[in-house]
C-alpha cells in the first residue's frame, strides 16, 4: 500500500513524504528546520531507515529548504532535484553546498520533465518553463517555483506549492492536464482560497475531491495563528464553490492518505 503524508513541520514551511509499495521513498521540501522535519518523519519512517530515493526542492526559500539541507546529512539521498535560480540566494547556495558535501546527485528540472519513481509511478514537472521568468515588477520568488503532478496507481496529486498568481495563470493556460484527485497548495496561515482568483481557476480545472492546504514559506508568528481562526467560514464557502473538501495542516496537523489501485482513504 502506498502512503502520502503532508507533514506538519510547523508554521513557515511545508514537507510532503511519499512511500510506495516498491519501497521508493520521496521527500518533497523539508520545512523550515531539521528539528521539525525529524520529528515529523520519526513517526512515519522505520527507525532504521537512513536512505531517501529522491528529494525535491520546489521553493528555494528557507521555509522549504532548511529541512532538506539537514536531511542531506541525516539520510543517504540517491537523487535531488530543483529548478535552479537565475540569481542564486544564500539559502539556495546552502542547499547546493549540502548536496555537494554529502555526494548527492542533483538534477535540474523544468516543465516537460518526468521523474519516474518505479514502473507504475511518476512525478511530472508542470512548471517552471524551460526558460525561467526573469526578474520584473510582476514576478516574485514563487513565480519560478516547481509545480508537480504525481501519478501513482489509483491517485493523481497536483502539488502547487506556493506558486504565485503569474505562475498559476501560466499553468492554467499551458494546455497541460491538471486533473487530480488531490491538490496541495501552500498558503500562509489564515489565507483563504479565492475561487475567483488564479488559484481558484486552477482548482476548478483540476476538479479535486480534496484540497490540502499546507504552510507557505514564511508566515510564522502568533498573529498568523490568530488569523487562522477566521478561515473556517471562507473554507466552507470555497469548498462549496469548488465542490470539494478542504483541510489544512495548520489546524489538523499532518494529513495522511493511504491506498492503491483499488482506492485511497484519508486518515492514518
Amino acid at each position: 500500500m502506498a502512503r502520502l503524508d503532508f507533514l506538519d513541520v510547523g508554521p513557515g514551511g511545508e514537507a510532503t513524504l511519499l512511500r510506495l509499495p516498491s519501497s521508493v521513498t520521496v521527500l518533497i521540501n523539508g520545512g523550515p528546520d531539521g528539528t521539525g522535519l525529524s520529528a515529523a518523519l520519526a513517526s512515519r519512517l522505520p527507525f532504521y531507515q537512513r536512505a531517501l530515493d529522491l528529494v525535491v526542492l520546489t521553493d528555494p526559500r528557507a521555509g522549504d529548504a532548511r529541512g532538506l539541507e539537514d536531511s542531506a546529512g541525516r539520510f543517504s539521498v540517491a537523487q535531488a532535484a530543483d529548478a535552479g535560480m537565475l540569481h542564486p540566494t544564500s539559502e539556495y547556495v546552502a542547499w547546493l553546498d549540502a548536496l555537494k558535501q554529502h555526494g548527492t546527485t542533483r538534477a535540474q528540472v523544468r516543465q516537460g520533465d518526468a521523474l519516474w519513481l518505479d514502473g507504475q509511478s511518476r512525478i511530472s514537472v508542470l512548471a517552471p518553463p524551460q526558460e525561467l521568468y526573469p526578474d520584473t515588477s510582476d514576478t516574485t520568488t514563487a513565480t519560478n517555483d516547481v509545480i508537480l503532478r504525481l501519478e501513482t496507481p489509483g491517485l493523481q496529486v497536483l502539488l502547487l506549492g506556493a506558486a504565485d498568481d503569474l505562475a498559476l495563470d501560466a499553468l492554467a493556460g499551458s494546455g497541460q492536464s491538471l486533473a487530480a484527485d488531490v491538490v496541495a497548495v501552500a498558503l500562509p496561515p489564515g489565507t483563504p482560497i479565492d475561487p475567483q482568483g488564479p488559484l481558484g481557476t486552477v482548482l476548478a480545472m483540476a476538479h479535486p475531491r480534496l484540497i490540502v492546504v499546507t504552510n507557505a514559506p514564511g508566515g510564522t508568528g502568533a498573529q498568523a495563528a490568530l488569523r487562522n481562526a477566521s478561515t473556517l467560514a471562507p473554507d466552507e464557502e470555497a469548498a462549496s464553490a469548488l465542490n470539494t473538501l478542504i483541510t489544512r495542516v495548520f489546524t489538523s496537523g499532518s494529513i495522511s492518505l493511504r491506498g492503491d489501485a483499488n482506492g485511497w482513504t484519508l486518515g492514518a
